[in-house]
């Protein structure tokens, strides 16, 4: 089995634990504890961190995808506009299936910094980024310090909605397995070099 299918079959496993977890609907006890610890940490974090979180849009998407093309890596591009795409179409689909509310003031303890519209399981910010951290990781990220920018990239960007209050912890996780398996899958499918 290659490391992309492992990596996949593993995004899956989480994926539909996390799902099932979410469909409970109301947070589960440690997702508010760890919710409410991210959200405390010091107010003046969310310039930074509402740009960081642009990593995990569809801008993102097609910004990354010019960017591989410019380079000449036209599959990784295919597989990043493809990965992306296919992580937004997905998380927005199983909101609607799961439709798990988002943090609120009764539910996170706190007055959320972002009040999102919609529902919150996948987070659809998490899946974009890590699907293009993944793509990314599987074709032209070489050394530690290229792989270790984008997985911390894509790291920031799941933290950065749950400081900002507008996903709990599993939605951020759901939506990483989301991306990550949308990634792997894209490689396995377009095999860029």
């Amino acid at each position: 089995m290659t490391s992309e299918k492992r990596v996949a079959l593993g995004a899956g496993v989480v994926l539909v634990v996390t799902g099932v977890l979410a469909d409970q609907r109301t947070p589960w006890s440690l997702e508010r504890t760890v919710g409410r610890w991210i959200h405390d940490r010091p107010d003046g974090l969310e310039t930074p961190l509402e740009v960081i979180q642009q990593t995990g849009t569809l801008l993102a998407i097609v910004l990354v995808a010019v960017g591989l093309v410019v380079t000449g890596r036209y599959r990784a591009a295919g597989a990043a506009a493809a990965a992306g795409g296919a992580a937004w179409l997905a998380s927005s689909g199983l909101k609607e299936i799961v439709e798990r509310p988002r943090p609120r003031l009764a539910s996170l303890g706190r007055v959320p910094r972002e009040v999102a519209d919609g529902f919150s399981w996948p987070s659809s910010h998490a899946a974009i980024a890590a699907a293009l951290a993944t793509v990314l990781l599987l074709t032209i990220a070489g050394g530690r310090v290229g792989r270790g920018l984008v997985i911390a990239a894509a790291v920031l960007v799941a933290l950065a909605r749950v400081y900002l209050g507008a996903h709990w912890g599993l939605d951020v996780l759901g939506g990483a397995a989301l991306g990550v398996l949308a990634g792997s899958v894209a490689v396995l499918v377009l095999q860029p070099e």
